[in-house]
């Protein structure tokens, strides 16, 4: 009777545990709805950027808007492109006169919303004129006509590689991130940086050594830091997490493209790549039914011999 128990309570956290990974591989397999937008040519510069923005404002959200952008009145966007997770619809369009800003708005075509403590997926590119440069602003979440602030507006800018003059033949790229909130002041962690003449289409799969110490930006301030490169060809792809008022509501991984603009053409966020924790998870839960049936098996053997 006692192993009987055992055995049904055993069984029923099996079951329970296998149906927890099923419930949720479905969001992480990419059966969670994806929406597009895109405009313009893509010719030009492409300025990468995958970032996850985190519903942490209300209860449910029903819209998120941003506008991805660029400073210097020099370059203008030929083309963009958008694929955000979670909304089933989306719209885009250059909203200045001189071609500098993309307006993003991603919604769902029928009843839907994001829940509370959901990471929403942006996978979004820039073709730009000319030199880099990628602003984020304006990131709000709606529920009931309600715009609700998402994360602070920020940027960054990466110069073509320069000469090092204090190490002969060597080279260095400036990067600067900029806090372009008027108001707002945020920590920059995690920020680390990978120079390297490979070109990777899944900015996901990019694996960055330490990164460095944190630092916090004040409204308007900026934080520039000398790269060194690999020659005037490499890629520098970097990635950094935005804590806001005590959360962290933002993270990213960009790529500056080498100044010829080699490279390769817009490939989709590696949906797959994103299966490790729950892999883990199914595969511990298929140890332990393993485990639980060899016992199951020892356990009714010894009771047919008593």
């Amino acid at each position: 009777m006692k192993h009987n128990t055992i055995r049904s309570c055993v069984v029923l956290a099996i079951y329970l545990g296998l149906l927890v990974t099923l419930l949720q591989l479905p969001s992480v397999l990419g059966l969670w709805p994806w929406t597009e937008t895109h405009g313009g040519k893509w010719e030009g510069i492409q300025v990468r950027e995958l970032f996850k923005i985190h519903q942490e404002k209300i209860p449910l959200a029903t819209d998120l808007h941003f506008v991805l952008w660029q400073k210097e009145p020099w370059i203008h966007i030929n083309g963009w492109l958008a694929v955000i997770s979670h909304f089933t619809d989306s719209t885009s369009a250059i909203t200045t006169p001189d071609n500098h800003s993309v307006t993003v708005n991603a919604f769902f075509d029928q009843a839907g919303y994001v829940e509370y403590c959901t990471w929403v997926y942006v996978n979004a590119s820039l073709w730009l004129t000319d030199q880099n440069t990628l602003r984020i602003e304006d990131i709000n979440w709606t529920w009931n006509g309600q715009n609700l602030k998402a994360a602070p507006n920020h940027g960054w800018t990466v110069d073509d590689p320069v000469t090092d003059s204090q190490n002969p033949g060597s080279y260095f790229h400036t990067i600067t991130i900029t806090n372009d909130d008027p108001t707002g002041t945020f920590t920059i962690t995690e920020f680390a940086f990978l120079v390297t003449m490979t070109w990777y289409p899944y900015l996901e799969t990019i694996v960055f050594p330490a990164p460095l110490p944190d630092f916090t930006l004040g409204p308007e301030q900026s934080w520039t830091y000398n790269i060194p490169s690999v020659g005037l060809k490499a890629h520098v792809y970097f990635k950094y997490d935005i804590i806001w008022n005590g959360d962290k509501v933002l993270t990213a991984i960009a790529d500056h493209p080498v100044p010829s603009g080699v490279g390769g053409v817009w490939i989709a966020v590696d949906k797959f790549g994103l299966l490790a924790p729950y892999v883990g998870l199914a595969s511990t839960t298929a140890i332990g039914a393993v485990a639980t049936v060899v016992y199951v098996r020892r356990a009714k053997r010894k009771e047919e011999k008593q």
